[in-house]
């Protein structure tokens, strides 16, 4: 999957990222030991490296999840029905 990231952080300290805009989003799950901090706002590996930010154009492996029924619960961003299960960035 290749887009722009976009994003913002919650009054809870949590971040919502995505890819697209409108209800054409698709929202990220990243893997254990990854967080987003910083101004911008920036995702970080489990090393601590920076891997991507707000407005950077990214190619993220991994794969789309579809859950239309159950709905998918993402931290930060709620109840969604469309993300992707982010195995790796690449710049």
């Amino acid at each position: 999957m290749a887009g722009r990231l976009a994003g913002r952080v919650n009054e809870d300290g949590t971040a919502c990222l995505w890819v697209g805009d409108g209800n054409d989003r698709t929202y990220m799950l990243w893997p254990d030991g990854y967080s987003a901090h910083g101004n911008p706002l920036g995702i970080f590996n489990q090393a601590g490296i920076q891997v991507g930010a707000i407005g950077q154009a990214l190619n993220f492996g991994g794969g789309m999840i579809y859950d239309d029924e159950l709905k998918t619960a993402v931290v930060g961003c709620g109840v969604v029905k469309r993300a992707f299960l982010v195995g790796e960035v690449k710049k």
